[in-house]
């Protein structure tokens, strides 16, 4: 018996083979071994295989206007947009803040949500004044679910409340509305309280 296969569904295992072979390749990284640092995946990493998509992030993150990244964050934000799924850890005071905003623009989405401690609320907003960026939302209330902006942000607090008298969570009316999401300090996804 011979099975033929259709040529869009083999176009698509071969796109979606490629795909799972780009979110495989490791990240580029330092490490500080015997007193002196030394590179991993050098010749393996993201950039290195796929060097043509990471001239055209490059090139996109440019033609956005985002020139207020240092280079070691343009670095990482476009080596990020390479993949679907990231995780980004980084000392305090290394412009997580900004990554994660370059990061959602770079993206290109229509709707773009950031979840965050509501303390941090303010250091975002005071990051879109000095970035110049005016196209965001704080969803606090009910009417905020139908305004979304570019970039929105919310509460970890504010994601669990009930809207209104019901039983729906701001979490829930969120669902699938969004292209991008950013969890700041995501040890606090892990319960309701």
């Amino acid at each position: 018996m011979r099975v033929i296969v259709d040529s869009q569904v083999e176009n698509w295992i071969q796109r979606k083979q490629r795909w799972l072979k780009r979110q495989l390749t490791p990240n580029e990284q330092w490490i500080q071994k015997d007193g002196r640092w030394e590179e991993l995946h050098k010749e393996n990493g993201i950039r290195s295989v796929y060097p043509e998509i990471y001239k055209q992030q490059e090139k996109k993150l440019e033609n956005l206007g985002i020139d207020w990244l240092w280079d070691f964050q343009k670095d990482d934000v476009i080596r990020m947009s390479l993949k679907q799924h990231n995780l980004l850890v980084a000392n305090m005071g290394l412009g997580k803040t900004r990554m994660i905003i370059a990061l959602a623009l770079l993206y290109g989405c229509k709707h773009n949500l950031i979840v965050l401690e509501a303390r941090n609320i303010k250091e975002f907003e005071a990051e879109f004044r000095t970035l110049g960026i005016r196209d965001y939302r704080i969803i606090e209330r009910k009417f905020d679910l139908y305004a979304l902006k570019k970039l929105n942000l919310i509460s970890y607090s504010r994601i669990w409340h009930t809207i209104g008298s019901g039983r729906k969570t701001f979490a829930k009316a969120l669902r699938k509305k969004f292209g991008f999401i950013a969890c700041d300090e995501a040890h606090n996804l892990k319960a309701a309280n």
